[in-house]
This record gives C-alpha cells, structure tokens and sequence, in this order.
C-alpha cells in the first residue's frame, strides 16, 4: 500500500501531504519542537539532530516492520508543491497480534487553527483501517491529558468522542496522571472517503 497519502482540502482545511520522515526534515522537526506547548504535552519532545535523525531511522525500521507509521504533515500550495513539515501523525501499535492501535499527532504553531490536524488525523485512521493485516483492526485508541483542550478540540472536529477516566497503570508512562481516552472505529463501506473514525467508546 502507497506510504504517501495525498488529501484533498475542503471547506475547513487546505490540501495535505502525509509521507514518511526524512533526514531533509531534521530542521523543521527541530524548530516546531522549541515550542513551549510541545515540551508540555509530547512524551518525547526532540530536542537535538542526532536525536531527530535517532528517531527518524526508528520510524523507517517500524515502518518497514509494519507496527508503526508516522508521517511528515505538508502543506499543498496552489501550485501542488508542498513546503516543509507542519505536523506530525502516528499511527502504532499495528502488531499482527493485536487488533487495536494508538493514533497521535503534533501541529507547529504557524499551523495552529487551520484545521490541518483533525484533517490529517482522519486521513491517517481512513488508510490505517484499510492496512492488509492478519487480524482485522478493530479500532485506533487516542490518549491525550485532560489539560490538553487543544488536542481534545482536533479530536472532536475529526469525529471522535470520549470521557474523563483515570488512567491505567500501563498507561503511566505518558506525562499525566488524567487524561480522555477515545477509540476511533472503522466503517468498512468500500470507500476510503467514508471510512473515517464514526465512533468512540470508554
């Protein structure tokens, strides 16, 4: 399955191009990760090149091992080029053993209330529900803290829903104590346009 995945704009949200990470978005990755807001909320903020290119080649090997994907949000110009990162999406947890994965994402602050992250967000669950697999995906989880009002927004306006629950001691090793835990489900209708998260339960 391509690796790379053009989405459309709509009213809401300009066009995107979600693909791997690359040693060329050591900068960007860099810059966006400076910001006070991605220190508070990221469990693994970047905060050097060797550590970006460390985790870039971790993303290449479990790309390649097909337990985990995560992709370099870009923008796409009137022109159909598109400039550096804006964002970032992940989806892991993909093991042929398991029937659930965990979806996350990070927006830079010049890419902040342009809609580009519940945008891509639904993109990413839309193709990770039509990954061939041995067991079918049953459903994408999205753990954010209760504090985190932004990221609970960006859930929302992909169509998701949750509830306040005290969070599991496997769960701990995240940066808080109390979070929203929400599972995005699939709809297998044939179409990936339609195949977006419809539903969450917990």
């Amino acid at each position: 399955m391509d690796e790379a995945i053009r989405v459309p704009p709509t009213a809401t949200a300009p066009g995107l191009l979600l693909r791997p990470w690359a040693e060329d978005d050591i900068p960007a990755l860099l810059m966006a990760h400076q910001d006070p807001v991605m220190h508070r909320w990221l469990r693994h903020p970047v905060t050097s090149a060797e550590q970006a290119r460390e985790i870039i080649a971790k993303h290449e090997a479990a790309r390649r091992a097909g337990t985990s994907f995560s992709f370099a949000v870009q923008v796409i110009d009137a022109g159909g080029g598109a400039g550096d990162p804006v964002g970032g999406v992940s989806v892991r947890g993909l093991g042929d053993d398991t029937a659930r994965g965990e979806v996350g994402y990070w927006t830079a602050p010049r890419a902040r209330g342009q809609g580009i992250a519940p945008h891509a967000l639904s993109a990413v669950c839309a193709w990770a529900f039509q990954l061939p697999r041995l067991r079918p995906l049953d459903g994408l989880e999205l753990i954010h803290a209760i504090g985190n009002q932004a990221s609970c927004r960006v859930a929302a306006k992909a169509g998701v829903r949750g509830h306040v629950r005290r969070l599991e001691q496997r769960e701990q090793l995240v940066p808080f104590r109390r979070g929203h835990r929400c599972v995005m489900r699939g709809q297998r209708c044939g179409q990936l346009d339609r195949q977006l998260p419809v539903l969450a339960v917990w």
